[in-house]
């Protein structure tokens, strides 16, 4: 899929999502459901070439298997995603109490929808004509079948699925939620937001990405809620190549090292306002959008960065962007309200569930 059918896809899923949103207005309310469904839909767009109605009992059934997929990801498991060898030595006990048994029946449920939706393409394939991620890879893999070298295969496709999803898909629902959350919080910004898009984009017109160039505080804002959140707080595994000395400490070659992803982002060394939201970190003298910062990894660092990084910030900024161009975020009266991380998200800075009001503006 190039680019500039990627982007159809998601402004379709954009002018869906502000039209349910429609239907939302005026009342105490969560976030709607049809924020899952659409990051979730461009998803399948990408790997299937299918998307699901808000109303469509498959794609709720589907979004629970991943949620869950992704809690279990977290706590124990994490324990044997640092030593693969231990559940090979751990007693029956140990695993079932550190959720691996779990684990494991959620992403066979997992394994058995996506081979289903494998095994459709398979049987309508035109090698000439692939019409998605998953036809590509099936041609791909039978031109590699005599190759002895070669590691595709089913499994391999549903793990990379899987993955797309329990790693691109709630990390960009969670991270639009923090950015709704903010908005109310600091309602001057949100404000601010709203005048700049008016000043580039006419109403009748969602926001694209040529508008981007002419929309720095926006950029500036969804850097910004990267950086306070940390949706994912620690970074992707990595393993050093060879011995290595850091600071005096001995590394050998082999160690598993994960990046403090949240921490480089609260250093005050790098930053001003460090335990602020403060958009400004990521805008020049001018008020221009300063990309250039080190201290800022959102999507990990070194080679096994995000594979999913120039997809998820489109959705940020086409979802966040067409949201704020036609609805102001508020807070219900009365009720106790804050920026409080879910106490149920372990290793994962996800917000807490909260009740919001969204008015339609005119």
């Amino acid at each position: 899929m190039g680019k500039s059918s990627l982007m159809e896809a998601i402004q379709y899923e954009v002018q869906c999502l502000v039209e349910d949103f429609r239907k939302h207005t005026g009342s105490a309310q969560p976030i709607p459901w049809s924020l899952n469904v659409a990051v979730l839909n461009v998803i399948w767009k990408i790997v299937s070439d299918i998307r699901f109605d808000v109303n469509d009992p498959e794609v709720y059934n589907f979004n629970k298997l991943n949620t869950e997929a992704f809690e279990l990801s977290q706590g124990g498991n994490l324990v044997f995603d640092m030593f693969p060898w231990l559940p090979y030595i751990s007693p029956a006990f140990l695993t079932r109490k550190l959720g691996v048994e779990a684990m494991l029946r959620t992403f066979s449920l997992i394994r058995d929808y996506v081979l289903g939706v494998v095994n459709n393409h398979e049987a309508s394939l035109n090698p000439s004509a692939p019409r998605d991620y998953i036809d590509m890879y099936l041609v791909e893999m039978a031109a590699q079948k005599d190759n002895p070298e070669s590691t595709m295969s089913k499994d391999d496709l549903w793990v990379q699925v899987a993955d797309l999803f329990t790693a691109g898909g709630e990390t960009t629902n969670q991270t639009l939620r923090w950015a709704i959350m903010y908005m109310i919080k600091y309602p001057h910004i949100q404000t601010r937001l709203q005048k700049e898009i008016d000043d580039v984009v006419p109403r009748t017109n969602l926001p694209s990405l040529q508008d981007k160039p002419k929309l720095a505080y926006l950029e500036a804002v969804i850097s910004e809620v990267n950086r306070s959140v940390s949706v994912t707080a620690l970074g992707l595994s990595h393993f050093a190549a060879n011995d290595t000395q850091i600071a005096g400490f001995k590394i050998p070659k082999g160690t598993v090292i994960i990046g403090n992803q949240e921490m480089c982002h609260k250093d005050p060394a790098y930053w001003e306002k460090p335990n602020e939201f403060y958009p400004e970190h990521f805008l020049d003298s001018q008020g221009k959008y300063n990309t250039k910062k080190e201290s800022y990894i959102p999507f990990s660092t070194g080679k096994r960065v995000c594979p999913g990084e120039a997809l998820a910030r489109m959705e940020l900024y086409l979802f966040l962007s067409a949201l704020l161009q036609n609805f102001t975020f508020s807070a219900p009266e009365g009720e106790e309200w804050d920026l409080k991380k879910d106490p149920n998200a372990l290793l994962f800075n996800f917000p807490k569930p909260y009740n919001i009001i969204i008015n339609e503006r005119k």
